[in-house]
């Protein structure tokens, strides 16, 4: 471009730099820094922690104390500060956009309140089911990354299907070292401790195995989450101390020797819009036992063994598979390091980038050419 872009970010992801979208978040500004001259206006609604020495970045932040009103906030104050800004462009990638005089780019990760609606908490539910359409219709591009959440949005809002690009993700650990063997008898279960991500039956179907499988350790690293009762009332059953290891939250650090110990990752969710665990396991050359539904197995490629999720059967079959036959391990291992070298966040970075430039370009369509939500 011939000069810079004045571009708005909706960064509250930051705050949590852990969670899926924060990391993207700060591994996408992380390459845009490097690879572009554009400046970026980095909006929240209260103080970041991450300090920014660049010149080209400003941050705007508010002082909400209580997340319920975080949206409202975004929602009235965005639009008056990209003003103040004069911004081209403004992206979020988050799910919603503010209401705004021009170009925007929103990021839909999944469409889990259309999809496991019954996995959320409320407030998350009413949230998304009110700003998303909207973001939709205002929407000049729509970033997704997988072909299944595109696939998602389309069956949803066909009107919709000519804003859509993907931008395919990355792993977001790195070994230190090319991957070697596993150092303990274990597998991993990566998430948080949500009813999406399948735990219960995880558990159900390690606990059910026998012969070499009461060799191995099951663990288990994630923060805690919401409708959670059952997930934790079974993970301190006294009858799994010694197979079943319950991490909490877990550092980077930390989260990388889990890989590197373990044997192959277990993530059979319910729904992913992508799964950045299966491309950390890949990372470290690990196999995945994944669910044969939505983005997942688009993203474990040829490592994974993929299952019906609601089948603990299954589940505890391939967990069998994996402990018992060599050969099917070390095929899985050996695509493992294959399929992890498609994807990068500097790819990553410079097709996002690609995709905001092109719609800073775009003439914004009037309401009177988008079409409602349905």
């Amino acid at each position: 471009m011939s000069e810079p872009l004045r571009i708005g970010v909706d960064a509250r992801p930051l705050h949590h730099p852990t969670s899926g979208i924060g990391r993207y978040l700060g591994k996408l500004l992380a390459e845009f820094l490097q690879q572009s001259p554009h400046r970026w206006y980095l909006y929240t609604d209260r103080p970041l922690n991450t300090d920014f020495e660049q010149t080209q970045v400003q941050v705007r932040a508010g002082h909400i104390a209580i997340k319920a009103a975080s949206s409202l906030f975004c929602q009235r104050t965005f639009p008056r500060w990209a003003k103040e800004d004069q911004l081209d462009l403004f992206w979020s990638p988050r799910h919603h956009l503010p209401v705004l005089d021009i170009p925007s780019v929103v990021t839909i990760h999944d469409l889990v309140w259309r999809k496991q609606p019954e996995t959320m908490i409320r407030l998350g539910r009413i949230i998304e089911s009110l700003l998303m359409p909207g973001a939709l219709t205002r929407a000049t591009t729509i970033l997704t990354p997988s072909i299944s959440t595109a696939e998602d949005i389309r069956d949803y809002r066909p009107d919709c299907s000519d804003k859509i690009v993907v931008t395919p993700l990355a792993p977001t650990l790195e070994p230190s070292e090319h991957p070697g063997p596993p150092s303990q008898r274990s597998l991993l279960f990566v998430g948080t401790i949500e009813p999406r991500k399948n735990l219960l039956r995880v558990i159900d179907a390690f606990m059910s195995l026998s012969g070499a499988a009461k060799l191995y350790t099951l663990k288990v690293a994630g923060h805690q989450g919401w409708k959670n009762t059952a997930e934790l009332k079974r993970l301190n059953d006294p009858a799994l101390k010694g197979r079943v290891q319950f991490m909490g939250a877990v550092t980077d650090d930390q989260l990388q020797r889990l890989y590197a110990e373990a044997d192959f990752l277990v993530a059979p969710s319910l729904y992913e819009g992508c799964g950045l665990q299966i491309l950390d396991a890949l990372a470290f050359g690990k196999p995945v036992i994944t669910s044969n539904i939505s983005s997942l197995p688009e993203v474990a490629g040829k490592a994974g063994l993929l299952v019906d999720p609601r089948s603990v059967p299954q589940i505890a079959d391939a967990i069998r598979t994996l402990i018992e036959d060599p050969s099917t391990y070390e095929r899985l291992r050996a695509n493992a390091v294959l399929e992890v070298q498609a994807y990068s966040w500097r790819s990553t970075a410079r097709s996002t980038l690609s995709a905001l430039e092109g719609a800073a370009l775009t003439p914004k369509r009037s309401a009177s050419t988008t079409q409602s939500p349905h």
